[in-house]
């Protein structure tokens, strides 16, 4: 895992393969215990080991040697950075402390005693790493959409926009030109329409002229 990394120091590479072993070993001691391998007076002596060892690691030697080389890529000197770095330590270590107070922890010693106990060591970690579980979450759920979305949007030039346009105008148009013909062709059949009445009516009339005119023919005739 770690030869895919630009990093390159040794301490740097000791200190992630000891952190995820130990935390593998963890996961491994659980698997271990829901299986039934080992003996419980075993598994349990592994677990205090990995235990304090992965607590050391993520109180004391994680913090200072993050603080460390902070300090030592803005090119502060060895000796300058190592005295900043245990400033930073100790005010690590009293943030660390303070957690448990304001999250009122029970069973826990008064004063600084509370803090060397490894129930109340992860208690305090357990606290820190959802926090920034929930940080990197949310984070990560904003960033990649916003990121990645991206790669999917395509630049458009002001060509490609001009040429939108002028086809919207010319559809436009066309639209403008097919209503005026619909409204035009509505207007003859209205015409066509009254014609037809109107004939049909004048020949209704002269019908009934020409019958009444018969008629009375008719009748001179019979007299």
């Amino acid at each position: 895992l770690y030869n895919d990394y630009d990093e390159k120091h040794f301490l740097v590479g000791v200190l992630f393969s000891s952190t995820f072993a130990f935390s593998a070993n963890l996961l491994q001691l659980v698997l271990f215990e829901l299986l039934g391998v080992l003996s419980s007076r075993a598994r349990w002596i592994n677990w205090k080991i990995d235990l304090y060892c992965l607590l050391c690691a993520l109180i004391f030697i994680l913090p200072y040697y993050h603080a460390f080389s902070i300090l030592q890529s803005y090119g502060i000197r060895p000796m300058r950075s190592a005295a900043v770095a245990v400033v930073a330590f100790l005010s690590f270590l009293y943030a660390f402390y303070r957690i448990g107070v304001h999250f009122q922890f029970e069973s826990e010693a008064p004063g600084l005693a509370g803090i060397f106990t490894i129930a109340q060591a992860v208690k305090r970690v357990g606290v820190i790493g959802v926090v920034l579980l929930a940080v990197l979450s949310g984070f990560g759920a904003v960033n990649l959409p916003y990121t990645y979305l991206s790669l999917f949007t395509r630049h458009i030039r002001e060509e490609e926009v001009q040429a939108l346009q002028e086809r919207l105008v010319q559809s436009v148009e066309t639209t403008v030109m097919r209503k005026k013909k619909l409204l035009l062709l509505q207007a003859d059949m209205q015409q066509a329409t009254a014609a037809t009445s109107t004939r049909g009516l004048m020949r209704r009339v002269m019908d009934s002229i020409g019958l009444s005119s018969s008629a009375r023919r008719i009748s001179v005739v019979d007299q």
